[in-house]
């Protein structure tokens, strides 16, 4: 779902950025997912359901992560803006 979502929000962008980085932090593997964006990202709705700056019909999958990952103490999100990138972050556990 991440990748989606980053897919979908450089879509419309002239110059379109997606970095995955996966690597280890204490004790989780992490994927960290950063894209550039367009509009302005209120970080604190992100997870409400339907939440979105990409128009009609969009605004569920990063709500139905939060749900599953809420059912599993195994995994952990973050997500953060970066200078031009929205960053999300996925923490498994080992």
């Amino acid at each position: 779902m991440y990748l989606d979502n980053a897919i979908q929000a450089v879509n419309e962008l002239s110059e379109k950025y997606i970095i995955l980085e996966i690597y280890l932090e204490d004790d989780n593997i992490v994927f960290s997912l950063s894209n550039n964006y367009k509009d302005k990202i209120n970080i604190s709705e992100v997870d409400m359901k339907g939440y979105t700056t990409k128009g009609f019909g969009h605004g569920y999958g990063l709500s139905l992560v939060k749900d599953i990952l809420s059912k599993n103490d195994v995994l952990t999100q973050k997500r953060e803006l970066n200078g031009i990138y929205f960053v999300q972050k996925l923490y498994i556990k080992k």
